[in-house]
């Protein structure tokens, strides 16, 4: 099984991906937690290693963050899409019932 590092991309049963973004020292206790967020999101995640690499698997890692912008961008992207879909379709609903208020 392949150790997380910084910059991994790893994805969950849900197809959600997700940036390793720093993989702390053991504590006292002897627990290794990573840091991590979902790509298009500012939340950190904290989690012990063990349980990540339970719940996600690795996909690749990032040559440079300009690619982790890509990603985000192409995420952040299909949400406006979304959003704009979702708008178009309450505006014509709007639209809809003016005219058969109209009639």
């Amino acid at each position: 099984m392949r150790q997380p590092q910084r910059n991994d991309m790893y994805v969950n049963g849900e197809g959600m991906k997700v940036v390793v973004n720093n993989v702390l020292a053991p504590n006292p206790a002897g627990v290794q937690i990573l840091e991590y967020k979902f790509i298009g999101s500012p939340e950190l995640h904290f989690i012990p290693v063990d349980e990540f690499t339970g719940q996600f698997e690795f996909v690749e890692t990032f040559s440079s963050f300009d690619i982790y912008i890509e990603e985000r961008n192409k995420i952040l992207q299909l949400k406006e899409e979304e959003e704009e879909r979702a708008a178009l379709a309450r505006k014509k609903a709007k639209e809809e019932a003016a005219s058969a208020i109209k009639r």
